[in-house]
């Protein structure tokens, strides 16, 4: 996206000079201004939050490529609105997420007194701690994928995840200690998954397990 980004900008600094072309421009370059200088203040998770922008992006890349006068730019033009259009009628948060809602639903359901939360890594933690504020919980360490951020740091860590009454939360992300996640497929081999995530592009599949008492 960033690549895509620069690349945008790139062409339409040729033609700052076109005024709606310095308004898309402008609803592209702002956003990202005020997410650096916000950045010095307190630290930002740069890209989900800059996502809005696609839409302003979209539009400048309309204007940049379509030609510049007669029918073909018209056409051009108005096939990408309605695609634009069909994009944002059909855009789902919860499908870019596995529908990781449903998960929790699944936990809230099930859940027994003396239970927990054992998260994989931050990457599962996080989501799901939305959905599940109030739910004991920890985060198994060693993981290799980063401590949980500010207040997040109080569910502390999991001092045996394979204790009775816990719902392991595992991203099936290559990225994830391969000692952890062999140890991960040793407890979970022949059960199956309480729920499994829907499979996306952006993120590993999550799977949840429950380790009876």
């Amino acid at each position: 996206m960033v690549g895509l980004l620069l690349l945008v900008l790139g062409i339409a600094a040729s033609r700052l000079r076109e005024l709606r072309v310095r308004i898309a421009a402008t609803a592209v370059v702002v956003p990202i201004i005020a997410m650096f200088a916000l950045s010095v203040i307190q630290p930002l998770y740069f890209y989900r939050p800059v996502q809005p922008i696609a839409l302003s992006q979209c539009v400048l890349l309309g204007l940049i490529m379509a030609p510049r006068s007669g029918w073909p730019g018209k056409m051009l033009s108005a096939v990408g609105l309605l695609l634009l259009l069909i994009s944002l009628t059909n855009w789902n948060p919860s499908t870019r997420g596995g529908y990781i809602d449903k998960g929790a639903e699944v936990i809230k359901r099930n859940w027994h007194p003396g239970d927990r939360i054992a998260y994989a890594s931050i990457t599962v933690a996080m989501p799901f701690l939305f959905y599940l504020p109030d739910r004991a919980s920890c985060l198994i360490p060693n993981n290799d994928m980063g401590e949980l951020p500010g207040a997040l740091r109080t569910i502390g860590d999991c001092s045996d995840y394979t204790d009775p009454g816990t719902w392991l939360v595992w991203p099936r992300d290559p990225t994830l200690n391969r000692v952890l996640a062999q140890g991960l497929t040793a407890i979970t081999r022949g059960m199956i998954p309480a729920w499994r995530s829907d499979i996306a592009w952006q993120f590993a599949p999550i799977e949840i397990y429950y380790l009876p008492p």
